[in-house]
């Protein structure tokens, strides 16, 4: 429970400094009021320092100037408790009342978005794609409010701000994942004194959509290979895809790797999402392709060209033909990683993952679509055969 009173600093002098002190949960704070009082305005205990009445003779303004300062105080501390769920502690306090009265200047919020950002990549946790993805992010809210603060943002204002998003045109997962860097960007906030509004951070709703996690199966890529294609762009984009379907490269990779990535037996590319270096083994169906063009890799093309052009060469394949708008840039990854379990052609899914970059296995899982179900059968004659 809050309890508040004054306190003077030197009841014998003329004028002296009053302070509010507030207690709560064993805490306290004695807050400067900036205001300096007559002692002889006050009703108090002569042992003690605290002034908890003021005389009825005492000047109207200095009542309602007193008044006011506490009313304010409490009222940091109510919106503080019923925002976050919790009391404040003192040095978080300290910070809102400091801020309430003027005392400090708080940072702009961009300026302390950029803060965030820096600090984030100085301690390691940000890979560059990630600082990109905030940057982005960053962006996308000065286009929707350059005059944003953190008082504004309310549980209806981020509302708002998702409705824009999708207004703009932008995907429910990428739209997700911008209202993910705003959460992220006011936790880091809040913890360090800022006042965002707690009630606002636990209704902020992320949006998400199930990814099509469509896969091919070694036989439609096989058919896929076997495509008589006639036409030079398409027999490209449909080389390009091949390649991605035996090395795992995102995207971003793809588009950026070149022959000068192919060392003696495996392809060598730092990934451009993570920043981690990944060696992935040549298949023999990339020899080939390196064969076809003198070395080299299919050529690039920007990526939403080649999306379009992978749809319309699977359009060309009986077997691929039912999916053929389903099929993306993303396919291909994922049909390396069906492949390499479905076939084993690794030991492990950590050595796959080391190939794709997935850090952690349920990751890895969750983008692959499900677990293949163990063959109980063959486990239990391998067990048997290593006992004899």
């Amino acid at each position: 429970m809050l309890t508040t009173t004054f306190n003077l600093k030197d009841k014998k002098a003329k004028l002296t400094p009053a302070y509010l002190i507030i207690r709560w949960s064993g805490q306290r704070i004695a807050f400067p009021t900036g205001e300096k009082i007559d002692p002889k305005s006050w009703i108090t205990d002569s042992n003690s320092r605290n002034y908890n009445t003021i005389k009825a003779s005492a000047p109207p303004e200095l009542k309602q100037k007193l008044s006011n300062i506490d009313n304010r105080a409490k009222n940091v501390f109510r919106i503080f408790e019923n925002d976050q769920g919790r009391e404040p502690e003192k040095d978080e306090f300290r910070r809102l009342l400091d801020l309430e009265f003027g005392r400090i200047k708080q940072e702009g919020f961009f300026e302390q978005y950029d803060n965030w950002m820096n600090h984030s990549s100085l301690i390691g946790r940000n890979k560059p794609a990630t600082t990109l993805k905030y940057k982005q992010s960053k962006k996308i809210l000065e286009e929707f409010d350059p005059q944003i603060t953190f008082n504004k943002i309310t549980a209806s204002y981020f509302d708002k701000f998702i409705a824009h998003l999708f207004n703009t045109g932008y995907s429910p997962n990428t739209v997700g994942k911008h209202c993910r860097s705003l959460k992220a960007f006011l936790n880091y906030a809040s913890g360090r004194g800022y006042y965002v509004h707690g009630a606002a951070l636990r209704l902020m709703q992320v949006p998400r959509e199930d990814t099509d996690k469509l896969h091919l199966d070694i036989d439609q890529v096989k058919d896929l290979i076997n495509l008589k294609i006639n036409n030079k762009p398409l027999d490209q984009a449909r080389d390009l895809f091949i390649f991605s379907c035996f090395t795992a490269l995102r995207v971003s990779d793809l588009m950026k790797v070149d022959k000068r990535n192919i060392k003696k037996g495996y392809l060598e590319i730092r990934q451009t999402k993570t920043g981690d270096l990944v060696q992935i083994p040549i298949h023999p169906v990339i020899t080939d392709l390196l064969k076809k063009y003198k070395g080299d890799i299919p050529p690039r093309m920007v990526e939403k060209y080649y999306n379009r052009q992978i749809k319309e060469v699977a359009k060309m394949c009986d077997s691929t033909a039912a999916v053929a708008d389903r099929i993306s840039s993303h396919t291909g990854r994922r049909t390396f990683c069906s492949m390499a379990i479905e076939e084993n052609w690794f030991d492990s899914v950590t050595q796959i993952m080391r190939i794709t970059g997935h850090a952690k296995e349920s990751s890895f899982w969750v983008y692959v679509g499900s677990k293949p179900k163990m063959n109980i059968s063959a486990l239990q004659d391998k067990m048997s055969d290593s006992w004899k």
